[in-house]
């Protein structure tokens, strides 16, 4: 990866407020700077205040969402912004790999995986980036 972690910016959303949270601060131990948000509504409002430079290097995004499943938000997001944003899908089930392959996704994590191959995903979507 040619940026250092702690110029990375990634972007968490997970409706699960104890996933989140140890998410997050997983994340923030490995020195990346990391925001984080309930649904994708959320993420959408702020995409649209942001300009495209400043848009988060990489989003991580759970399947089950209020409003719209994660690879749904994610498909609007690959139209809206193509080759803007890279987005990490997740799940507890890995059945919902196929759906978040074909809204575009980068990547896509099993839960239960998640803490053991997050950095090898992030790094390996980053890297693709650049």
């Amino acid at each position: 990866m040619n940026k250092d972690e702690e110029d990375v910016q990634l972007v968490l959303v997970d409706d699960d407020l104890d996933f989140r949270g140890y998410v997050k601060r997983y994340l923030e131990q490995k020195g990346f700077r990391v925001n984080a948000y309930a649904h994708g509504g959320q993420l959408k409002t702020v995409l649209e205040r942001t300009k495209p430079e400043n848009f988060p290097d990489l989003i991580i995004m759970d399947t089950q969402l209020p409003g719209h499943p994660g690879y749904r938000v994610c498909a609007d997001l690959k139209e809206l912004y193509v080759d803007q944003v890279s987005i990490l899908g997740m799940s507890q089930d890995r059945n919902y790999a196929q759906n978040w392959e074909a809204a575009g996704a980068d990547g896509f994590l099993c839960k239960s995986q998640l803490v053991p191959q997050l950095e090898e995903k992030i790094d390996q979507i980053l890297s693709k980036q650049n």
